[in-house]
């Protein structure tokens, strides 16, 4: 159990680059860069490169989003959510 809880920390605090964030987001690298230059996501520049914390952009974007979770898919309505 506690390995599990290790690996859960430790990918939550992973450093990722754009590709790998713009493929984890479901986005082009432009977008993260777009982003990532605008502010709306933290990224950390190095040199020419950018690096990004995951749990960083997971919180400026649930924040963002209404506390949504990234790549969280809208619900559909039913009948029960709908507005009389």
């Amino acid at each position: 159990m506690r390995k599990l809880l290790d690996a859960v920390s430790q990918s939550a605090h992973e450093i990722m680059t754009t590709s790998e964030l713009a493929r984890y987001l479901k986005v082009s690298r432009a977008e993260v860069l777009r982003l990532a230059r605008r502010g709306k996501i933290p990224g950390l520049r190095v040199g020419r490169l950018w690096r990004f914390k995951r749990y960083e952009v997971e919180k400026a974007l649930s924040t963002a989003n209404g506390n949504k979770r990234p790549n969280q898919q809208p619900r559909a309505r039913t009948s029960e959510t709908l507005p009389k």
